[in-house]
């Protein structure tokens, strides 16, 4: 059904002047708002009615005169640049785990508005543009007898959000056809989508849900049938979910506060030290991937600088930007966050230690006295009025931002940029605030609009009255190689206090004008509990659910979320006002062989934890937990076999927090344990610890936590293993203990440590305690030792005096190869040596040996080894080497491969003869001198101006597994994204075997690629691609600084694919660590031999026997648990040919 509106020119003119101030509505008895609703669901098919109702129009100049955009109440315009500027509206739903599907609009009923011109979108407009300074540039759709979109609805492909699978929806209620400038305008659409069983992206296999309070809540706000899908059950109540803290090693001590805390809080945290998971990206998100695969992980914690901890680089439109959040994709090939995540950015052990500090008192140390709570500040720019989303200026959206705060009791003071200056900002926060919100431009280090600085923050007195901060602008968040501004404000402190902020969400590139608005007014929205469905009350939660916002709302919102930045802890639980006692109660002491706690508290859903030390593994241990319901909390825990002290800890938002140590008691008689104990080294270096190779004495503290006191009381202690030590004095009388008596003996016990010892080793100790009436209590304690730990580092390459300095091996140089030995340990160690060697014949090493000096904790020293490669090395060998280091009984080892002169193809011979390239197409790439990355020259493609491809070929057979780099510019018509479909007109492609990697259109600057390649013959390609309509830029595209891996100069053409899939070797993983799967492909069976050897030749290991290999595929799985680390050969001989591949164990 559908209505047409002729408007005369006169008569449209004014209703334009008039709409500009009034809504128009299409059934006045409706409501302005649209609606969403689901009219019918069953397994096979979701059918959902879109009502709309309402719309406005604004008027603006553009080159063509005066025209309109359209606007609807809390709709999103977000169209790509050139295309009508129409509003559209988004919402998302859960569909099954596996399959596909289909959709179909139904029926729907719109109104025709003739003879009216709409305004072309300025697409993604970033914060450090003025908006007014954008043009308009109409497209390719006013070209065209059709309207736009050509559908009223579409459907993104498939994400999953943790543990459901779902699908953006996004519906255009308002069409247009530029020709014949009709407007039609939706007032109902109802679409219905069938699931198939076709092969869709990101299908789930499993049924196991991840249990998570913080990800429960979030899917009743994200899916509009969350509650009807029959696929799921939701969970009442979630646990509050794992935290996995990724450290700088030398970070991890000041950790320890925090951890602690978090422990008694009552949420399983783990540290693990990012020297035993790697040193790039890519091991990180495989570590991560790995941790959420087999853990109820919600939220990561990174701990140090990008330098420290890498960041991860995501493909975010058409740009690829660092980011943290990269991290965060882990279940399906989407940018929806499946953790929360954040990260503690610090340059030395101070930065870390005030962010722990401010984490922990932040939680746990406030109370009834902290009213700066539910103080809160806005700012503002001037700009952006008609460009934001909703059509509100940053100052609009923030008074609508101002009023939603303070009807939830709030009390806001705004400085926005008229009238506002730093100095009003520094006296807001010094006064304690809780809550910061900015919208306008900025910059690595500070607020543009009102020049507040990083020098500001480092300059602020709010000690302890920290506020959490959402920041919408450009570059807050930049972090990498510099101290960005949202850094400042977590490391601030005076007094050795911590001021600045709690917690600061801030952007690591140049956010776009509007999606961040709507980022930001979700995140408002949930905070103060508009959403019944939906309460977070972790700053990791609050933040990230904005970002889903953007996301269903499209544009740039992938591109926000990827880049919108965490700094400070995800788990955070926010205060929003005065924290407020709670009543509690509960037994003062528990028996052993009890199992379960009940606490009576007047909070419902406050965290109940019980949790106590574990000496043995000398840590806080997590007894139980439970949530209030009905003002009970029973938490249940194995059952206690140890008397002592548990701390109950009970947390909830907005309250005091509450500790109290209860005591777990024996019935009857005296009960002695092990209490503490100290080191006496006189004997040895006299520093109070155990240290390698040392006799030393045991202090030993028992205490009698029974209700009668206990007679001749004797210890002995016995090791668990004696190769660590060895006891000379095992036992002594303590006499008589009383009842709650605690009794040292000094020189208890004494033992020697061996010489070898690891590092860290904790001897396990049995101490068996008995008195006189025959009773016998066993304790255990563990002693850490200290020792020294040498590793070896690749430092340099040193060819500046005979050789080209270009920090590589070539043939014929003279160099020198630097290696690092480090003491990583915690103990000095002796002096020792270091030696070099190599079985390549291409090379002569003039000093092999070097003695190493004595080093202490944590000191290094650089060793330099001078090489001479033979000129008529090959370019490409592989030439590798083994490092060893001795200090006694302490050793390291390091292989390294270096590859033989660096294969760069940049053109600077002004020929295309170095390389076998096939440029043969009718638009042939050129050398040119006006646009180059560096030197001379650099690559040109053909402009086929009337449609057509510019291709580059080059076919190598390389000789390891590698990776392939280049610089690349283009310069043409940009494309654009929306509704999940990529629309590309004129770009540049990137092919392996005719596999398109990657695509750039649009203006990209000068930037580099790197893609990874497998071993053997493959044909690499570069094609600028142009459509035969609009001519943009330069219509071109540019190569400069190709590193090609080391390869085979070859010609071979390959025809089929079967050749690359038979006769082959697969190794994976690879780097492995306790295990690794071989895959053979063969041709015919055969029978083959199995042997793996270091890189001197050494065989480590080997089948016993031939096995036999049949046609097709086979797999073998590799036990590696005992390989050290390094690099490793796997042969494969059959009865025809040798396979060889590299195997590298990283453990």
């Amino acid at each position: 059904m559908k209505k047409t509106i002729l408007l005369l020119s006169c008569i449209f003119l004014a209703s334009i002047l008039i709409s500009q101030t009034n809504l128009i509505k299409l059934d006045p008895k409706l409501s302005e708002n649209f609606n969403i609703e689901i009219l019918e669901q069953n397994s096979e098919s979701i059918t959902i009615l879109l009502t709309n109702n309402s719309y406005w129009l604004k008027q603006v100049e553009t080159p063509k005169g005066s025209s309109v955009i359209v606007n609807s109440p809390k709709a999103k315009n977000n169209f790509p640049k050139g295309s009508p500027d129409l509003p559209i509206i988004t919402t998302s739903i859960i569909i099954p785990n596996q399959g596909g599907f289909k959709y179909d609009i139904l029926s729907s009923e719109y109104t025709t508005i003739q003879d009216i011109d709409i305004a072309p979108s300025k697409g993604t407009i970033y914060r450090n543009q003025n908006p007014e300074d954008i043009p308009y540039e109409y497209g390719r759709e006013y070209l065209t007898d059709e309207f736009f979109p050509i559908n009223s609805a579409y459907l993104s492909d498939p994400f999953i959000m943790r543990d459901l699978r779902g699908v953006n929806i996004s519906f255009s209620p308002f069409t247009y056809n530029a020709i014949q400038r009709e407007l039609r305008v939706y007032s109902e659409i109802i679409l219905k989508i069938t699931f198939t069983n076709d092969d869709f992206p990101n299908p789930i296999y499993t049924n196991k849900a991840k249990n998570s309070y913080e990800f429960n809540t979030l899917y009743e706000r994200n899916f509009i049938n969350y509650k009807s899908n029959s696929k799921y059950t939701p969970i009442d109540e979630g646990s509050p979910g794992k935290i996995l803290i990724i450290s700088k090693d030398s970070y991890a001590n000041a950790m320890t506060p925090y951890i602690n805390w978090k422990l008694e809080k009552g949420i399983e945290t783990e540290m693990v030290l990012i020297s035993s998971i790697g040193t790039n990206s890519s091991q990180l998100k495989s570590f991560i991937q790995n941790y959420y695969d087999n853990n109820d992980l919600t939220y990561v914690l990174l701990v140090g600088d990008a330098e420290d901890i890498p960041v991860i680089n995501v493909n975010s439109g058409y740009s690829q930007n660092y980011t943290d959040n990269g991290y965060t994709y882990l279940a399906g090939n989407d940018g929806y966050a499946d953790i929360f995540i954040g990260r503690f950015s610090g340059n030395s052990i101070e930065d870390i230690e005030t962010q722990v500090q401010r984490t922990v008192s932040y939680e746990r140390d406030l109370n009834t006295s902290d009213t700066w709570l539910a103080n809160g500040f806005t700012s503002a720019s001037s700009e952006g009025a008609g460009n934001g989303h909703n059509g509100e200026s940053d100052v609009a959206h923030m008074n609508i931002i101002k009023n939603k705060l303070q009807n939830y009791g709030y009390t806001i003071t705004s400085v926005n940029e008229s009238g506002g200056n730093n100095t009003q900002i520094s006296n807001h926060f010094n006064s304690g605030t809780g809550i910061a919100n900015y919208i306008g431009h900025g910059d690595v280090t500070l607020w543009v609009n009102t020049s507040f600085t990083n020098s500001n923050v480092n300059s602020l007195t709010n000690e302890n009255k920290l506020p959490f901060i959402w920041s919408v602008a450009c570059v807050n968040g930049d972090f990498k190689g510099k101290t960005c501004f949202a850094e400042t404000w977590l490391r601030a402190r005076k007094n050795n206090n911590p001021t600045g902020a709690i917690a600061f969400l801030g952007s690591t590139i140049n956010q776009s004008w509007q999606e961040p608005m709507t980022g930001q007014d979700e995140m408002v929205d949930i905070l103060i509990e508009s959403y019944s469905s939906n309460i977070k009350r972790t700053f990791g939660g609050l933040s990230f659910n904005g970002m889903f916002k953007m996301i269903e709302a499209g544009g740039s919102g992938q591109e926000m979320a990827d880049t919108w930045t965490l700094f400070g802890d995800p788990s955070l639980m926010i205060r929003t006002k005065t924290p407020q006692e709670m009543s509690i109660s509960h037994n003062s002491v528990i028996t052993i062989g009890e199992s379960s706690f009940q606490v009576n508290c007047d909070s419902e859903n406050a965290l109940v934890s019980l949790t106590r030390f574990n000496e043995i593994e000398e840590k806080i241990e997590i007894l139980g937990t439970g949530y209030v319901s009905g003002g009970i909390a029973d938490v249940y825990f194995d059952e206690l076999s140890l008397p002592g002290t548990i701390l109950i800890s009970v947390t909830a938002f907005n309250k005091v927090t509450y500790q109290e140590e209860i005591l777990v008691i024996v019935p009857d008689g005296p009960y002695i344990i092990h209490s503490e104990y100290s080191i006496n080294d006189e004997e040895g270096n006299n520093n109070g610890l155990a240290d390698y190779n040392e006799t030393i004495y045991i202090n030993e503290t028992l205490k009698n936590v029974g209700v009668t006191d206990a007679n001749s009381v004797l210890a002995s202690l016995s090791l668990e293993n004696t190769s660590y030590a060895s006891l000379i004095e095992s036992e002594k009388n303590f006499g008589q203990i009383n009842a709650d008596e605690t009794k040292t003996e000094n020189k208890a016990f004494k033992l020697t440590i061996a010489d070898g010892i690891a590092d860290q080793t904790n001897i396990k100790t049995i101490l068996t305690i008995t008195d006189e009436n025959e009773n016998e209590w066993t304790t255990n304690f563990n002693i850490p030792v200290n020792a020294p730990k040498i590793k070896l580092y690749f430092h340099s390459i040193d060819d500046s005096e005979f050789g080209n300095n270009n920090g590589l091996m070539d043939a014929g140089e003279t160099l020198s190869l630097k290696v690092q030995a480090k003491n990583i340990g915690h103990a000095s160690s002796i002096a020792g040596l270091i030696n070099i060697s190599s079985d390549s014949e291409y090379i002569s090493i003039n000093n092999s040996n070097f003695d190493m000096p004595i080093l202490a904790e944590n000191e290094d020293i650089v060793f330099s080894f001078d090489l001479v490669l033979n000129e008529e090395i090959p370019v490409g060998t592989m030439i590798y080497f083994d490092f060893q280091a001795s200090a006694g009984m302490y050793s390291a080892s390091l292989n390294s491969g270096f590859s033989i002169g660096d294969q760069i193809e940049d053109w600077e011979s002004n020929t295309m003869t170095n390389y076998e390239w096939i440029n043969s197409t009718s638009h042939p790439w050129t050398i040119v001198s006006n646009e180059v990355y560096e030197g001379e020259y650099a690559l040109k493609s053909g402009t086929p101006l009337g449609g057509g491809e510019s291709s580059l070929i080059i076919n190598l057979n390389l000789l390891n597994d590698d990776v392939i780099e280049f610089y690349k510019k283009v310069s043409c018509e940009p494309g654009y994204s929306f509704w999940g479909f990529e629309m590309l007109y004129d770009y540049l492609a990137f092919y392996i075997d005719d596999d398109k990697k990657k695509t750039w259109d649009g203006e990209v600057a000068w930037s580099k690629e790197t893609f990874n390649i497998s071993a053997g013959q493959h044909e690499i390609k570069w094609t600028y691609i142009k459509d035969n309509q609009i001519n943009q830029g330069q219509d071109c595209a540019w190569l400069d600084n190709i590193k090609l891996p080391p390869h085979q100069n070859s010609t071979i053409i390959i025809t089929s694919t079967s050749d690359i899939e038979e006769n082959s070797m697969d190794i994976y993983p690879n780097p492995a660590q306790d295990m690794a799967y071989l895959n053979i492909n063969v041709k015919e069976n055969c029978s083959a031999i199995i042997k793996i050897t270091n890189l001197s030749g050494q065989i480590v290991y080997e089948f016993p026997n031939s096995i036999n290999i049949y046609s097709g595929e086979n797999t073998i799985l590799i036990n590696t648990q005992y390989f050290a680390n390094g690099i490793y050969i796997l042969s494969v001989n059959t009865n025809s040919e040798t396979f060889n591949s590299r195997l590298i164990i990283n453990k």
